[in-house]
């Protein structure tokens, strides 16, 4: 048997020695993922749970007869675009504040113009549906009631004043009434505690496989060169 037969010999049964050596570990690898996913939970709910309200918009552009459907669909989608930059400035949000009536005011955004801005912005999330002219809103708050209001209330300044915005030539429409989320889904609790699940077991893998060369010395081969070997 020449040396490269010899040396892809002992690289295999040194790489089955490490698969063993952490199969055994799987007792330590489930503790410290469950450990680290109930640590990661309860981290998540120090946050302030808040729900989701979501509806959308439908951009009509007052095109020349002729214009082939595609062009209306881009216009419309470009100009989704802007106003998804628009709902977050301060103009936008104090006509949304004016139109609520005082169910909202500014001070529950925060003490200075900066906080507020800073809190309307993290409260929506608006994007258009690639290659249509719908415009995603969705409002998320701790009371489901008040998520609801505030997606409302931006849905409607933009179907009453949108247009002031970009030019007269484009309508704006509802076409969804709000959905509530049943459960909170900001902070995502789920993806958390999944997240810690994997980050546990992957950091028991990579602590057991540094800690490996002394236990497998003898084979001449560390956990780097077993690396390589995959």
């Amino acid at each position: 048997m020449n040396y490269l037969s010899l040396r892809a010999k002992r690289s295999n049964l040194t790489n089955m020695s490490y698969v063993v050596h952490l199969a055994r570990s799987w007792k330590t690898m489930l503790l410290v993922g469950l450990l680290v996913a109930a640590m990661s939970g309860a981290l998540t709910l120090l946050f302030p749970l808040q729900y989701r309200a979501e509806t959308q918009v439908f951009i009509l552009s007052r095109t020349p007869a002729g214009v082939d459907p595609f062009t209306v669909a881009k216009t419309a989608e470009r100009i989704g675009a802007n106003l998804t930059q628009i709902v977050y400035t301060s103009s936008f949000f104090e006509r949304v504040i004016y139109l609520t009536q005082d169910k909202l005011t500014k001070e529950q955004f925060g003490a200075t113009e900066r906080e507020q801005r800073k809190a309307w912005r993290e409260t929506l999330d608006v994007g258009v549906v690639p290659g249509t002219g719908f415009l995603r809103v969705a409002a998320f708050d701790e009371n489901p009631a008040r998520a609801a209001l505030i997606a409302q209330a931006v849905v409607t300044t933009l179907v009453e004043k949108g247009w002031e915005y970009v030019g007269g030539e484009v309508q704006i429409k509802a076409v969804d009434n709000v959905v509530l989320s049943r459960w909170p889904v900001r902070p995502n609790i789920a993806m958390n505690v999944l997240m810690g699940l994997v980050i546990g077991v992957f950091g028991v893998i990579a602590v057991e496989l540094f800690r490996a060369p002394r236990h497998h010395h003898e084979d001449g081969m560390g956990a780097g060169d077993w690396l390589r070997h995959l």
